[in-house]
């Protein structure tokens, strides 16, 4: 369980060779336009990869890396339109030596966009992955 070279990490890697959690974009959604006007919502960012180096982890506050809501579709007359989809959660590597506190750390997907006209809303996207290297072990949060 020990980690042996850093840029696995920043390819998103764990120590056993396999891949965590990767980040991807919301997909937006479709439209079926009758006699009114119809647009889809767009896709949520996702989140980004981020590696922190620190002696001591003392959180405070929050550190977060959390994909992006999908956008609300809009539509007159009798428009459908589907909601974006929320962007994935996105990677965190955290290094340090000792643990004080960890606050609140977010890895969580956005939520999807709300449809409209009977349009469906857009799905949430999926949680990220972070992990915490230390020298006792690797926490998965």
């Amino acid at each position: 369980g020990v980690l042996r070279l850093a840029s696995n990490v920043l390819k998103g890697k764990l120590w056993d060779g396999t891949s965590g959690n990767s980040s991807g974009g919301g997909g937006g959604g479709g439209c079926n336009v009758g006699a009114g006007t119809a647009t889809s919502g767009g896709g949520g960012a996702a989140g980004m990869p981020m590696i922190l180096f620190c002696k001591r982890l003392n959180n405070r506050g929050t550190i977060s890396s959390t994909g992006g809501i999908g956008a609300a579709a809009v539509a007159t007359g009798d428009g459908k339109a589907g909601g974006g989809g929320g962007g994935a959660g996105g990677f965190l590597a955290i290094f340090t030596e000792e643990i004080i506190s960890l606050g609140t750390i977010s890895v969580l997907g956005g939520a999807g966009g709300v449809g409209i006209g009977g349009g469906t809303a857009g799905t949430n996207g999926t949680k990220g992955t972070c992990l915490i290297f230390t020298p006792s072990g690797t926490l998965i949060l």
